[in-house]
Parts: structure tokens; sequence; C-alpha cells
């Protein structure tokens, strides 16, 4: 506690007002269980955590290809990508 009320009076000149109010530890029982559990994993804030890059992607890729067939659509499509018009006047109606 002493080491905050130092930390506290030095900080103290950044503001216009402050007040300090104590409660006990009876009274706060989520923040003094907070305390506690923080207490209690002091060596949670020591792990590190190692990155590795990797150049290439471990997992392979597999690719299948579909081979597409001539519907009603394709007609179309051709005369859209392609400009090619049906000869047959019953196909292009």
């Amino acid at each position: 506690m002493v080491q905050y009320l130092q930390q506290i009076a030095e900080l103290r000149t950044s503001f216009e007002s402050f007040q300090i109010i104590q409660i006990p530890r009876e009274e706060n029982a989520k923040a003094d269980c907070l305390s506690r559990l923080a207490s209690a994993l002091e060596d949670c804030r020591t792990r590190h955590i190692t990155i590795q890059y990797l150049p290439s992607p471990r997992a392979t890729l597999t690719v299948q290809a579909v081979s597409s067939m001539a519907d009603w659509r394709t007609p179309i499509i051709e005369w859209i990508e392609k400009g090619n018009f049906p000869d047959n006047r019953w196909d292009a109606s």
C-alpha cells in the first residue's frame, strides 16, 4: 500500500483534483478474489510465445477439374463472351 501511495503522490500534480477512498477487503470481495488470482498466476506473466515464419504452406492444395456440359445457356454465354450468334434462326430465339 505504501508503494501505491508513493506513486499517487507523484501523479497527483497531473490532476486538478482527486480523492482516495480505501475500501476494506471484506466489503469488496470481487476485487479481493481478482487480486488473489493475479498473485497466484505470477508465472503466466512471463510466458513467451514463439512465432515461426513458414515460407510455404504445409497443407497441399488438391484441385479437381470439372468439365462443363453444353446446355441451354451455352449459346447465350458464347454470344456474350465471344459474340458468336447461332446460324439457325430457331436456335437464336
